[in-house]
Parts: structure tokens; sequence; C-alpha cells
């Protein structure tokens, strides 16, 4: 997910993933480095995804 030379899909499915799992332990790391991000795509994707997930109504994602 973190990985800058891996491709951007390989690097959304890893974001996915970890998502569905725990995303309170790598919320704070996926910020950080959102910031210095190069690849378009994948900063793209991150920050479409978070904010769905702020604005969804969908109880699991409430109790993050």
């Amino acid at each position: 997910m973190l990985n800058h030379h891996e491709d951007s899909e390989l690097r959304m499915a890893a974001f996915i993933q970890v998502m569905k799992c725990d995303p309170s332990s790598s919320l704070l790391e996926v910020q950080k480095n959102l910031n210095n991000e190069r690849d378009v795509e994948y900063k793209t994707f991150v920050v479409k995804y978070l904010r769905n997930m702020l604005n969804s109504r969908r109880p699991e994602y409430e109790q993050r």
C-alpha cells in the first residue's frame, strides 16, 4: 500500500484490505504519506474512499 514502486491497482487493493481489517491502525500512516504521494490515481482513490467512508451511514463505518 505504501510502496511507491508498486502498481496503482495493487496499492489500491492493499489499501482496501487494510481498511476492511484494521483501518484505525493505518489511517494515521496513510494520512502522513498522502501529502507526499506522487501517484495521482492512488491518491485520488484513497481520498474518495475516505470521503465516502466519512459520509456513509453504514454501521461498519460509523464505528470507525
